[in-house]
């Protein structure tokens, strides 16, 4: 059925239904399996991270670090790792029947136990020495560099070290469509399985036949709020709540940074914005979250400011994040030619906080102010 209204555009508080045409990968000579794979590689950022989480976790955020890689006798499309130094598996599948259904179950139990029995940081380690990617030389730098912190290289292995030993990975199947059966059974597998989270990526195109272009609409599937209650991949020695956050922000040195990370801290704890730092061994942090729950900005208790612009994929924020975008800019807060599509990485803001001036300072929370429409001065 073509031209349904069944994805709509939010902007300027008006609602405007766009025709669209549900678009299938398997009936397209330009869309095809390679094409799934090669938009999650260049695109990690769609992967709907803040799902994967209890809501009190800052999302993680991806990295990638091998493609096309084997486990056992089954070949992989990609491994990444988050800030967290769980490994988090992707494999696509265009499964249309429940033999194939079965087969995806089949292989995601094979790649949890041989990851458990036979992975270890060497084997991990390996995969940059047969890359060709930039971590290749200097795996440490491109961890730290990358995720966005200063992470000591050797907590940060030792942090990957115990998630391999408790079996903490994220498997994702990703598919087209994941059928109900599929869907069944990742779910039964969630509840069961004890430090492993499988996940259904669903991803829906359309066509806009208005504007001639295609719709993309990622989908998590098997992530119930109470697995994600029950199964946690931070512990709890790594994580700065709002309490801990607070006690270190008061006994800053910097009078300057202090007013300012304050000022900023009540706002999110005040707006429900806040997001739990990770991390405990590095500078303690926090996040303010988006308008759809995803991380917006990280605030580190050093001055740094990280930006996560990548994670707003929602349509009704676009318009937002790049009018922020803008503002920020043109206060020389991040660099001009700083690009969102071309970019691999979050960027931080050109100038610790506790370096700008009184007028940047209050410009800057004018931005924050116009984005969620609420008043920080």
């Amino acid at each position: 059925m073509k031209d349904n209204k069944d994805v709509f555009l939010v902007a300027d508080n008006k609602i405007k239904g766009l025709a669209t045409e549900h678009f299938s990968v398997k009936h397209s000579s330009n869309l095809s399996r390679d094409t799934l794979k090669s938009i999650i590689g260049q695109n990690p950022h769609i992967l709907p991270s803040h799902r994967m989480v209890r809501d009190n976790l800052e999302p993680p955020f991806f990295l990638k670090i091998a493609q096309e890689f084997k486990i056992g006798i089954w070949e992989l499309d990609y491994l990444f790792i988050d800030q967290y130094g769980v490994l988090t598996i992707i494999d696509t599948n265009l499964i249309d029947n429940p033999e194939a259904s079965r087969v995806a179950i089949g292989k995601i139990i094979d790649y949890a136990a041989t990851i458990s029995d036979e992975w270890d940081i060497d084997h991990l380690k390996s995969f940059f020495q047969d890359s060709e990617g930039t971590g290749a030389k200097d795996p440490e730098n491109y961890f730290r560099n990358n995720l966005g912190f200063n992470h000591p290289s050797q907590d940060f292995w030792q942090l990957v070290h115990d998630n391999l030993k408790m079996s903490r990975i994220r498997i994702v199947i990703m598919a087209e469509k994941i059928r109900e059966d599929l869907k069944r059974m990742l779910e039964f597998l969630n509840e069961h399985l004890k430090s492993t989270h499988v996940f259904g990526l669903e991803l829906k195109f359309y066509k806009n036949n208005s504007e001639n272009s295609l719709l993309l609409l990622p989908q998590l599937i098997g992530n119930t709020q109470s697995i994600l209650n029950r199964k946690t991949f931070a512990k709890k020695t790594f994580a700065w709540n709002q309490d801990s956050v607070y006690k270190k922000a008061e006994k800053l040195a910097n009078e300057v940074l202090q007013k300012r990370i304050i000022k900023i801290l009540d706002f999110a704890i005040d707006k429900d914005l806040y997001i739990q730092g990770a991390a405990k061994s590095i500078s303690p942090s926090f996040g303010l979250k988006g308008k759809a729950g995803e991380r917006l900005f990280t605030f580190y208790l050093n001055g740094d400011i990280e930006i996560f612009l990548h994670q707003i994929n929602q349509m009704e924020g676009l318009k937002k994040r790049d009018e922020l975008l803008l503002k920020l800019k043109n206060q020389d807060l991040v660099a001009k030619d700083f690009s969102i599509q071309n970019s691999i990485k979050n960027p931080y803001l050109e100038i610790k906080l506790q370096e700008m001036s009184e007028p940047v300072f209050s410009s800057f929370l004018s931005m924050l102010s116009a984005y969620y429409g609420e008043i920080l001065l």
